[in-house]
């Protein structure tokens, strides 16, 4: 379908639905009972994710010499020495984050589906969309493994172009050179994968449950339909929805400090009373899809606002009077008014 890339796409325009959307789930009317099962969702898709984290730790020491801190030295003879023990706990580690990040791709499609209409379910969400989850479950899997992948090669890269500092137990050339070449791809690697993480998560995944499609099907879709002459909007929605994630952020901190930190202890807690914000969120995304083209329409169209009663609590429609009654035929002519006799000639 190329008639999607002619078209206009805005990166704010879908900001104003999104909070109507908002507002008209969360607050039209109110439904406590939806803010919890919406809020659920919302914990799910969210699990142990708390807005931005952006805890660089760029502290370090050194020793007289110059080199490895004593700490660092001695966690590393230990995990050395209880190798056994070390295992079992990244295993454990490991089992829980792939087991937090499976909840999390089940929770997405549940809250779409409550966001597109305007419900609070969780068990039938949770069965219906069960192998979308479970598509997005193996790929953001995969994606995290290349991710850390990158990483891990970056940073040996930097090790072997300091050897000769490390093993002098100094900081020299080259090790200036590692460390800034390491930031250099590091910034570029986590530009790079979390420019396709976010298009995954904002654009292929409504596409996903537009379409009923595994991920690659989907992303393949967003590939030849949406970013072909509509990348400079992409790119401002994806720098938007960062801005979106430092909402988030301050949102939950709000919430924090209103309930003492409760929020914090208890997380789904957090998450019902942020769910304007998350519900905002998501719709912005759905709204930004919507603009590609009809067939990309995905909210069912609202049924008009019901009057509003009167004081007597019953509504009477306006009497509006009765069109005149035209006749079935028109009237007959009046009749032509009689000839005098013609005047005969006289001889």
């Amino acid at each position: 379908m190329e008639e999607s890339t002619h078209r206009d796409i805005s990166a704010t325009e879908p900001i104003t639905l999104a909070i109507d959307r908002a507002k008209l789930i969360c607050f039209e009317p109110f439904d406590a009972g939806k803010w919890l099962c919406l809020g659920f969702c919302v914990f799910l898709a969210l699990l142990f994710e708390d807005g931005v984290n952006l805890n660089f730790n760029m502290s370090g020491g050194s020793g007289p010499g110059g080199g490895m801190p004593q700490g660092i030295k001695e966690a590393l003879n230990w995990i050395v020495v209880n190798s056994a023990i070390g295992l079992a706990i990244g295993l454990g580690i490991l089992g829980f984050a792939v087991l937090v990040l499976w909840l999390r791709c089940r929770g997405i499609f549940m809250l779409i589906d409550g966001v597109v209409h305007n419900r609070g379910l969780v068990v039938q969400p949770w069965s219906r969309f069960a192998h979308l989850g479970d598509s997005l479950f193996k790929f953001m899997f995969v994606f995290g493994f290349v991710w850390f992948l990158g990483l891990a090669l970056i940073t040996g890269l930097g090790v072997v172009i300091a050897l000769g500092d490390i093993r002098a137990s100094t900081f020299g050339v080259l090790a200036i050179v590692a460390l800034c070449l390491s930031i250099f791809l590091f910034l570029v690697w986590w530009i790079v994968m979390g420019t396709i993480g976010a298009i995954v998560n904002h654009l292929v995944v409504p596409v996903m449950y537009m379409r009923n499609l595994a991920v690659l099907p989907a992303l393949e879709i967003v590939r030849r339909e949406f970013l072909p002459g509509n990348a400079g909007a992409v790119a401002i929605f994806i720098l938007l929805k960062i801005v979106a994630l430092f909402v988030l952020g301050a949102a939950n901190l709000a919430v924090c400090c209103v309930t003492c930190c409760l929020g914090s202890f208890l997380p789904y807690i957090g998450r019902v009373l942020a769910l304007p914000v998350h519900v905002f969120n998501v719709s912005f995304s759905l709204y930004f899809v919507e603009q590609f083209g009809p067939q990309w329409k995905i909210f069912p169209d609202l049924p008009p606002p019901e009057p509003p009663p009167l004081e007597g609590g019953h509504y009477e429609p306006p009497q509006i009077a009765p069109p005149p009654l035209l006749p079935d035929r028109p009237p007959p002519l009046p009749p032509e008014p009689p000839q005098p006799p013609p005047v005969l000639p006289l001889d």
